[in-house]
């Protein structure tokens, strides 16, 4: 069952395309919009791990987006670099303090910079 379904251009065409992350599940769908308002499968990532949260954001300052997800008890986050055609590269690692259930991108201290922030449920 689809657990979080997110929107965004994924391949540059200016139509939004669907991410989906089902429960229990180490694999991310992506799901790209057609002209006509209609979606057709494309890509199946697997992950190491069955996942928590999923965000996209243009982490990189590529004008592409990119993925960011959390894994469900494991203290660490995991990145994937847009390649711009839809596909992604491998996905980078990075430790966290935490096994975070929540994951947010934003500009925290006002430098044009995004910033990664996870946070847990104690």
């Amino acid at each position: 069952m689809p657990f979080i379904v997110i929107e965004g251009d994924l391949n540059g065409d200016h139509y939004g395309n669907m991410i989906i992350l089902y429960s229990s599940s180490p694999q991310i769908p992506i799901y790209f919009n057609t002209d006509n308002e209609t979606f057709i499968f494309v890509i199946m990532y697997h992950c190491k791990e069955i996942l928590q949260r999923l965000v996209v954001a243009d982490v990189d300052d590529d004008d592409k987006l990119d993925i960011i997800v959390t894994y469900i008890g494991f203290n660490n986050i995991a990145k994937s670099f847009n390649d711009g055609d839809g596909t992604f590269s491998k996905s980078t690692t990075y430790t966290t303090d935490c096994s975070p259930d929540f994951v947010a991108i934003g500009n925290i201290i006002n430098d044009n910079a995004l910033y990664i922030v996870v946070a847990n449920i104690l």
